[in-house]
């Protein structure tokens, strides 16, 4: 690419090379993960180049050490078309017991490992790339330093004389390198033209895998899912949701993120009764002797009880009596007798609270 400007990256990648035997460059599309590899990269290859591409995926298949011979660090881009090399730039790095050996490019969608045996560890190394920073693409000094606004430096100067109106062209701009050579009025179509990349075409069997990789669903407007995406989406078990009016795009989305919130846990009253006399059952037990107050008590429910205003103990109602009779609730108004479960220390003038716990859906 001509005019290059120097990325950050640039020195990051050289690091990594010297310590391990292949580069795993990643990043959205268009960012210059390809374009940075190009400049330290001593021979390259293009696996998706349009006539050499069933050829170098035949290769792949049958003897794909050829694939890797030439001048180090080999670049090999688009290498995902064919995820059976990631086994035999392994086998090289391991036989050939030297670092900087390949940078591996291509595709923001995670390969297919299916057919992979071995992690990597130990042999490569991953490197994440982002859309330029105004730093890089000379439109910002870099006077001011990230770090020193972290570490509360006290003097913190710079000076850029970038106008507000600039700064709004820079953000819609962004930081894509193509863009950052353009003319204002063309650099700022990039940005409609990558979201009609992304999103104006069929779905397909990147977007189901990009979805597996990151445990998520497809919404799809005004598109359908070519073969390979269905027989992906089924294999992979995506969900793709496909609408041709906007809004309802909008609830279902909106009803979505509200069913991945963890449902909202309210106590609900049932009823209030106070102890009015306390009976001793056997060496140890006592029951209470209550009088409904409000609502009803309801056996098996939870119960609190509350002395002098300060909740003393929390438990399940055993056993609810009405005279000698098991019942299954006493209502507002009438005298009962109750025991709560694991608790001993019941006495007159107890308020005694009976809830049920309720999901409220957010």
């Amino acid at each position: 690419m001509e005019n290059y400007k120097n990325r950050i990256v640039d020195e990051v990648l050289k690091k990594k090379l010297q310590g391990k035997g292949a580069v795993l460059i990643q990043g959205p599309k268009w960012c210059g993960k390809t374009t940075t590899a190009e400049q330290i990269s001593k021979s390259i290859l293009y696996m998706a180049k349009s006539d050499e591409k069933e050829q170098n995926l035949t290769m792949a298949e049958i003897n794909p050490s050829l694939l890797l011979q030439g001048e180090v660090p080999r670049l090999i881009d688009e290498w995902q078309i064919a995820p059976k090399l990631w086994d035999a730039i392994r086998y090289e790095i391991d036989h050939r017991n030297a670092e900087g050996q390949f940078i591996l490019t291509g595709s923001s969608v995670p390969a297919k490992m299916d057919d992979v045996t071995h992690s990597g560890t130990g042999r490569f190394a991953w490197l994440l790339m982002r859309p330029m920073s105004l730093y890089e693409s000379g439109e910002s000094t870099g006077q001011v330093s990230l770090i020193d606004l972290f570490d509360g430096t006290k003097k913190i100067e710079g000076i850029n004389n970038i106008d507000l109106e600039k700064m709004a062209y820079l953000v819609c701009r962004g930081g894509w390198p193509r863009a950052i050579f353009m003319e204002e009025e063309i650099a700022l179509e990039q940005a409609y033209d990558y979201y009609d990349a992304v999103v104006n075409r069929d779905i397909s069997e990147a977007d189901v895998m990009l979805a597996s990789a990151s445990n998520a669903i497809i919404l799809g407007f005004t598109v359908k899912e070519d073969t390979n995406a269905q027989i992906a989406a089924e294999k992979e078990n995506v969900t793709i949701k496909k609408y041709n009016i906007i809004y309802q795009v909008l609830e279902d989305l909106e009803q979505t993120m509200l069913n991945l919130l963890q449902p909202e846990i309210k106590e609900v009253a049932l009823g209030q009764a106070e102890v009015r006399q306390v009976f001793t059952v056997g060496k140890t037990t006592k029951i209470a002797g209550c009088y409904v107050l409000e609502g009803k008590i309801v056996r098996n429910k939870t119960a609190t009880v509350v002395r002098n205003g300060v909740e003393v103990f929390k438990g399940q109602i055993d056993q609810l009596k009405r005279f000698k009779d098991d019942v299954k609730e006493v209502s507002k108004g009438f005298e009962c007798g109750m025991q709560i479960e694991d608790y001993n220390d019941i006495k007159e003038g107890d308020i005694i609270e009976v809830y049920i716990m309720e999901e409220i859906k957010r």
